[in-house]
């Protein structure tokens, strides 16, 4: 595993089931520096799953977590350079879009623009 490959984040063989059910059956994912990636399916799907395995929200039942070529499974949510934005219920509703978003950047003193 080499970040040099050009991978931020990669899923090798990721399941997840919640009481007796798979949500997420082997996963294979790779998002490349600068790429852009929308998860779209029906509620249930795995989508907030696979986000909270990447986040460290939640441990996946089988493979590996990859940030950066580095396997990050056992690092805690708060010492992973990942960040999640919610839909809805961790959205401060004064705020707009890009608000919201540059308020996390902020707090990390990086720059919103």
């Amino acid at each position: 595993m080499q970040a040099s490959d050009g991978v931020l984040i990669r899923l090798e063989d990721v399941s997840k089931s919640f009481d007796g059910e798979v949500i997420l059956d082997h996963i294979d994912l790779e998002i490349k520096h600068n790429e852009f990636v929308t998860l779209l399916g029906p509620s249930g799907c795995g989508k907030t799953t696979t986000l909270r395995i990447i986040g460290g929200f939640v441990d996946a039942d089988e493979g590996n977590v990859y940030f950066e070529g580095k396997k990050i499974n056992d690092v805690p949510p708060h010492q992973r350079n990942v960040n999640t934005v919610f839909q809805r219920y961790a959205l401060f509703p004064h705020l707009n879009v890009y608000e919201n978003i540059a308020f996390g950047l902020r707090l990390k003193k990086m720059s919103d623009t």
